[in-house]
């Protein structure tokens, strides 16, 4: 019996590890063009020739194609993460709810995001379910729009991440540097391109 919990255990990530693939393939301008105000995903498990489905997943997408609510099921019907978004007038992200527990809301995070005129975002305030100020991300931009600059800070206010970015005359990202709580560079990618 445990080797069948196993195998099933490893089949239900191969196939979820599939699904995410087909899900994300999933073009947001078919959602838009064509309408769709939701999509319900079904898995189906197949072990020594039996057959078992179940509700993995449903989405919801407003007018504009974009997504606002997204929960996920296990095999027993009940829900393991639920998402919500909400969006302003341009179609920023202004509001993002992710669910971790219906039975303890501490658990569940609410992400409020700013963004200038532009339309990058230049804020985001995470708080927990008893909203609580968690961590706070501030993002800077060059004049073409390309992310100068991330900070996080912790509910204190103290820097605990920084994100620099820099570009080439034409635009194209040449580095990212990241830092930790004490300014020290923690990790660095370069970038060059082929034309």
């Amino acid at each position: 019996m445990k080797n069948n919990l196993f195998f099933n255990a490893k089949t239900m990530t191969v196939l979820l590890v599939l699904y995410s693939v087909t899900v994300c393939s999933q073009s947001k301008k078919q959602i838009k063009e064509l309408h769709i105000k939701t999509i319900t995903e079904t898995t189906t498990v197949i072990y020594k020739g039996n057959k078992s489905s179940y509700k993995s997943s449903f989405m919801s997408f407003n007018k504009k194609g974009k997504q606002t609510s997204k929960i996920e099921f296990n095999t027993d019907g009940n829900y393991t993460t639920k998402e919500t978004a909400t969006y302003d007038s341009e179609g920023n992200k202004i509001q993002e709810t992710i669910y971790e527990s219906l039975d303890t809301p501490k658990k569940n995070i609410k992400i409020n995001s700013k963004y200038d005129k532009n339309g990058n975002k230049i804020e985001d305030l995470e708080y927990d379910g008893e909203g609580k100020l968690i961590r706070k991300q501030q993002f800077t931009y060059y004049n073409f729009n390309a992310k100068k600059q991330e900070l996080t800070f912790d509910a204190s206010g103290k820097i605990i991440r920084k994100v620099l970015y820099t570009y080439d005359i034409d635009g194209l990202r040449k580095s990212r540097q990241e830092f930790n709580e004490k300014n020290e560079l923690t990790s660095e990618k370069k970038y060059q391109y082929t034309f």
